[in-house]
């Protein structure tokens, strides 16, 4: 009887580390993947992540598109225009306008876009990363709110038509 008490309390202190043991685990992999999935920017997770080519950094879609309309307005406040087109300036363009302008022989721009981490150049349209949004809308639903796809019409179109011009 004495021996089985023994034996029960040894292996309550076996389990009982092992259950504390796998709860660090499972902190450190839900920590890790918190990290994996979160936007550089607005520090939210991303539902739609995009990828910049160049640097490898990971932003959620409205960030980026906030961030790269930041980049052609101040391109756009550094670009002398013709005079006929200076009372416009206020116009909300974008870089389908600018592509006009410049086809037009009316005014050049040099967009600038950069990482909004490491302001590492920006060539390439951001790509979404697929995988990882696939995984995502998979376990939004256990995740809660704060996951929640956005419903986002725009997805299904080009959503860098106004931000990276066909030039």
């Amino acid at each position: 009887m004495v021996l089985e008490a023994e034996q029960l309390k040894e292996m309550a202190t076996h389990y009982s580390s092992e259950v504390t043991r796998l709860q660090t685990l499972c902190d450190t992999l839900c920590r890790t993947w918190e990290e994996s999935i979160t936007c550089g920017m607005c520090r939210d997770p991303c539902t739609h992540p995009y990828l910049i080519q160049e640097c490898m950094h990971m932003f959620c879609l409205k960030c980026l598109q906030q961030w790269f309309n930041k980049c052609l307005c101040k391109d756009l406040e550094n670009t002398p225009l013709l005079a006929h087109l200076k009372p416009q300036r206020d116009l909300p363009y974008t870089a389908q306008t600018l592509e006009e302008f410049y086809v037009a022989g009316v005014a050049y721009v040099g967009l600038s876009y950069t990482c909004p981490f490491c302001h590492t150049r920006v060539w390439e349209k951001p790509q979404e990363e697929q995988a990882l949004t696939c995984v995502i809308s998979s376990l939004a639903d256990g995740l809660g709110p704060a996951m929640q796809a956005d419903t986002n019409d725009d997805l299904n179109s080009d959503v860098w038509a106004g931000v990276f011009p066909h030039i």
